[in-house]
């Protein structure tokens, strides 16, 4: 009996290890295959891996990228107010140069207007200066003129009393007695003496005190 089940499982194993070698003889790929299906798998892991790796790195840069667009509009905003601020600080400083630039024309007109009427009056004083020095020169002229002529009466009078001494002393007796007769019948004769150079000298002095009193004409016209 058992040597039967023993001969039956030799037979079994046979057939199993026939079976096996008609399936390698049937499908010499089927181990092939398997292989390639496992490797497949694997890249498809490897691939599916570096895809969220992937996209994790373009969701980090997309993150950068718009963190740097958020930067870049804060400083764009940032350069916009502040270039506002400078353009209306250099229309401030025009306009403050435009009211100086006015204001100094209006000066150098000014300055020109004195300048001109400096010139004007500085004319005029010059006229004025040349005036009294003419008017001072014409006033000496005619002072020597009356001390000249005062030397001369003053030589005449003495040249005319010392010439009718006696003449006027028969005078100055008849006189007396003209005069006391006069004094009698209610009459009087004046005598009228020339002046003396001193008195000449003085009406002189008073006539250039005194414009208009005294005018002598000039000898040259």
């Amino acid at each position: 009996m058992l040597q039967l089940v023993s001969s039956s499982c030799d037979e079994v194993e046979l057939e199993l290890a026939d079976f096996k070698e008609c399936l390698n003889v049937l499908y010499p790929s089927a181990n092939t295959l398997v292989h390639s299906l496992s490797d497949d798998s694997e890249r498809n892991t490897v691939k599916t891996q570096e895809a969220k790796e992937y996209d994790a790195l373009v969701l980090g840069k997309n993150a950068k990228i718009s963190a740097l667009l958020t930067e870049k509009k804060f400083v764009w905003n940032q350069y916009k107010i502040l270039e506002t601020k400078l353009n209306d600080k250099l229309k401030s400083k025009e306009a403050e140069i435009q009211l100086a630039n006015e204001k100094v024309s209006r000066l150098l007109v000014s300055m020109e207007k004195l300048q001109s009427s400096n010139d004007a009056k500085d004319e005029v004083i010059a006229k004025l200066e040349s005036k009294i020095a003419d008017k001072e020169a014409l006033a000496r002229k005619r002072r020597d003129e009356l001390v000249r002529l005062a030397h001369e009466l003053e030589l005449l009078k003495r040249a005319r009393c010392t010439s009718e001494t006696p003449v006027l002393s028969r005078c100055t007796t008849s006189g007396s007695i003209t005069s006391s007769l006069g004094n009698k019948k209610g009459t009087h004769v004046p005598v009228n003496k020339p002046p003396t150079a001193a008195q000449v000298s003085n009406s002189m002095k008073n006539s250039e005190r005194v414009p208009g009193r005294f005018r002598f004409q000039d000898s040259t016209g």
